[in-house]
């Protein structure tokens, strides 16, 4: 089994958590209300990078992208 290596340490720091006032904050990844300063769960993403499955481009190898011009 390999080892997780997430950047996001904590709730705040997640593309899924929405911050509601002084209660807290709410994750959409798992529909759970949630605190900011709790550490991040496997599941968690960057807030500022767009996901892999969304990217218009897709993942294109170097060597391939050449033949695409």
């Amino acid at each position: 089994m390999q080892t997780v290596n997430n950047p996001v340490s904590c709730c705040r720091g997640c593309r899924h958590y929405q911050l509601e006032g002084r209660r807290g904050g709410f994750c959409h990844q798992l529909n759970v209300p949630v605190q900011a300063n709790w550490k991040a769960c496997p599941v968690a993403s960057p807030s500022f990078t767009t996901p892999w499955k969304t990217h218009p481009e897709g993942a294109i190898w170097p060597e391939k992208a050449e033949n695409l011009r």
